[in-house]
C-alpha cells in the first residue's frame, strides 16, 4: 500500500506507538495483584480527580512514603535501644561468670 506522498505505509507492527498501544490493550489488569493493591492504596487518599490533585500526586505520595519511613525509623530505634540494653545485661552476666570461674579456679589451687 502507498501513501499520498508516494512512500510505503509502515506496517502496523513496526510502529513503536502501535506496539505500545497493543501491549497496553493486551495487559490483563484483573490478574495483576501489585497493580490492584497500588490502585486500592491510591484510592485511600486520592479521592477527587482535579487538576490540582493530579499535579500534587507525586508530592503527596513522596510525603506519605517519608512519613512511613520516619515511623519505621522511630520503631526501629526503640528496638535498637532494647537490644542495646539486652547486650549490656548479657555482658554483665558474662563478666560475673568469668569472675566466678576465676574464683573457682583459684580455690582449686
Amino acid at each position: 500500500m502507498t501513501t499520498s506522498s508516494g512512500g510505503k505505509k509502515p506496517e502496523s507492527g513496526s510502529n513503536p506507538l502501535t506496539r505500545k498501544v497493543k501491549k497496553i490493550l493486551e495487559t490483563q489488569l484483573d490478574d495483576d495483584k501489585e497493580l490492584l493493591e497500588a490502585v486500592s492504596a491510591l484510592g485511600t487518599f486520592f479521592t477527587d480527580n482535579t487538576l490540582n490533585n493530579r499535579r500534587n500526586l507525586r508530592s503527596d505520595i513522596e510525603q506519605r512514603s517519608l512519613t512511613i519511613n520516619r515511623n519505621f525509623l522511630t520503631s526501629f530505634s526503640n528496638v535498637k535501644k532494647e537490644v542495646d540494653v539486652l547486650n549490656e545485661r548479657i555482658n554483665f552476666i558474662d563478666t560475673r561468670c568469668k569472675t566466678m570461674k576465676d574464683r573457682l579456679q583459684s580455690t582449686r589451687r
